[in-house]
């Protein structure tokens, strides 16, 4: 779906439709929390706090996994990294 980004004060909205304000059951005041991934670029909203949390934990095991992986094959990493094709 394609959304425009709006100018409000000297802030930054983008409008949600209707239909999903009501399928969400949303109303003004609600709160979203955001969750930006600098790596991939996105922004994600969630509206419940218990999937924002739920997401941030499973980020967390992620990255740690990507991190251990990272240090143990380190030197097998520089290697095919430095490898001429």
């Amino acid at each position: 779906m394609l959304q425009k980004i709006i100018k409000v004060g000297n802030s930054y909205a983008i409008i949600i439709p209707h239909y999903i304000v009501k399928k969400l059951n949303l109303k003004a005041g609600d709160v979203a929390y955001s969750d930006f991934d600098e790596y991939e670029s996105t922004l994600t909203f969630y509206f419940k706090k218990s999937d924002y949390l739920k997401a941030k934990k499973e980020n967390m095991e992620f990255r740690k996994m990507v991190r251990n992986f990272n240090l143990r094959y380190k030197d097998i990493l520089d290697k095919l990294s430095s490898k001429k094709t």
